[in-house]
């Protein structure tokens, strides 16, 4: 599980580490493509892309997407840019 640091408030010295989950906004959108190399961008219901590596989609062994399925995923700020974390099937996709 990737670790996300915050500081403290304007002029506090403590930093704490939470999980990329606590510190991720849950949104929905739609899955924009995802290669059968295990990668690919999801497509926010407000239109901000967003990189999704199979190990974020639930489930266990290789996780796959199909292209324009709806999905919810928590949005968490990497080193590298956002990341999708958590992904889900929304029922009717």
């Amino acid at each position: 599980m990737r670790q996300v640091t915050t500081s403290a408030p304007a002029g506090g010295s403590v930093m704490a580490a939470k999980t990329a989950h606590d510190a991720a906004v849950r949104v929905t959108g739609h899955v924009r493509w995802f290669s059968h190399k295990g990668f690919g961008y999801l497509a926010t219901d407000g239109g901000r892309d967003v990189y999704v590596h199979h190990s974020a989609i639930a489930g266990s062994g290789f996780r796959s997407l199909p292209t324009d399925a709806r999905v919810s995923f928590a949005v968490v700020q990497t080193r590298r840019g956002p990341e999708a974390a958590d992904v889900r099937l929304i029922d009717g996709s």
